[in-house]
């Protein structure tokens, strides 16, 4: 059976805009370091030898915008597939976020309190909206 968009509850809906929204900004960071990798061609190795600046070679730079591009291609499917009630996007979103919530931990070991407390509270919210509350549970199956 073919879910609506509009029978999805709120909450699946403005995580799916928070997931757009990331991949438009992940596509803009993307086309920037490409144009970075663009301008590294045209440096004189010498000047930066001179100064002691050190800057990855463009192909380096490339893979960087690659990986963006990438993330940001995952970012979308991922959004669209939350709202089409599809199960694997919701069980990579839980990938994800448990992940997200792994690297908060390690985080607030090695000292950084605030900011890691944060992740780990909007990831844990995060993942008790989809897979703990019942109505979307029930969005899903």
């Amino acid at each position: 059976m073919v879910k609506k968009i509009s029978e999805a509850p709120e909450g699946i809906k403005i995580l799916a805009v928070v997931y757009f929204a990331g991949a438009l900004v992940l596509m803009f960071i993307s086309s920037f370091i490409f144009n970075i990798a663009d301008s590294v061609k045209n440096i004189d190795p010498m000047i930066l030898i001179s100064a002691g600046v050190s800057i990855p070679n463009s192909g380096t730079i490339i893979l960087a915008g690659l990986l963006f591009v990438s993330f940001s291609i995952l970012y979308y499917f991922l959004a669209k597939g939350i709202l089409n009630a599809k199960n694997w996007a919701r069980i990579v979103i839980g990938v994800m976020v448990s992940i997200g919530v792994v690297l908060g931990i390690v985080s607030m070991v090695k000292g950084a309190y605030i900011g890691s407390s944060f992740g780990i509270i909007i990831n844990g919210l995060i993942m008790w909206y989809l897979f703990f509350k019942d109505s979307t549970k029930k969005f899903f199956k």
